[in-house]
């Protein structure tokens, strides 16, 4: 088959891929198609999930962190918002829905707890200075850090054509590389997509 050709396969719809050596893990997922979240704790990689922070001393742009998160926060509030507004609609004709509902109603009341705190940190930031905006940053990362705890983390690529991801993952080219339609992560907001670039420093 023709590369061209191999490209118009994959390409046709946003994917994401996972890479595997043969053997009974592969298996599973060709039986039962699924991703598997890996604790933090047993990663072979802690970098992946942000071991080392670098954080400038600078207020635009540690805004601009906090911003991002709270824009974060608002999108998957919105998101469990609708979810919510479905199953009461559904009250009448399903005795689960108001279940259902109920908690989706307290996750809604957990985001708006974090929005106000998010907001609230970037408040604080007009009256202060550089150093102490990193200071604030720091401790709001060491805060999530510490959630990360209970967290699991799966990793997945962009790309079929990683030389690097079929050395390491896939048993040095002689493994399997699996493809995953991109929505599958819009389904469920309890799971947060966070795009990583790798960096060489000079």
């Amino acid at each position: 088959m023709a590369e061209s050709a191999v490209r118009d396969w994959y390409s046709w719809r946003p994917s994401l891929y996972k890479f595997r050596s043969l053997g009974p893990k592969a298996t599973a997922i060709l039986e039962r198609p699924h991703l598997f979240f890996a604790p933090i704790k047993v990663m072979s990689d802690r970098t992946e999930v942000g071991a080392d922070i670098s954080i400038a001393e600078d207020k635009d742009a540690i805004r601009g962190h906090l911003e991002e998160y709270l824009a974060v926060l608002r999108e998957s509030r919105e998101f469990e918002h609708q979810l919510y507004m479905k199953q009461m609609l559904k009250r009448e004709e399903d005795m689960l829905a108001p279940f259902r509902a109920s908690r989706r109603f307290f996750r809604l009341r957990e985001f708006d707890g974090k929005i106000e705190h998010a907001n609230g940190l970037i408040g604080r930031l007009s009256g202060m200075s550089g150093k102490e905006a990193k200071e604030l940053l720091t401790q709001f990362y060491e805060s999530l850090r510490r959630g990360l705890r209970e967290a699991a983390v799966c990793c997945l690529t962009k790309t079929p054509e990683s030389p690097k991801m079929w050395d390491e993952y896939a048993d040095g080219h002689r493994g399997v590389c699996f493809q995953f339609e991109d929505r599958i992560f819009k389904r469920d907001k309890t799971i947060q997509r966070v795009d990583v670039s790798y960096t060489t420093d000079g």
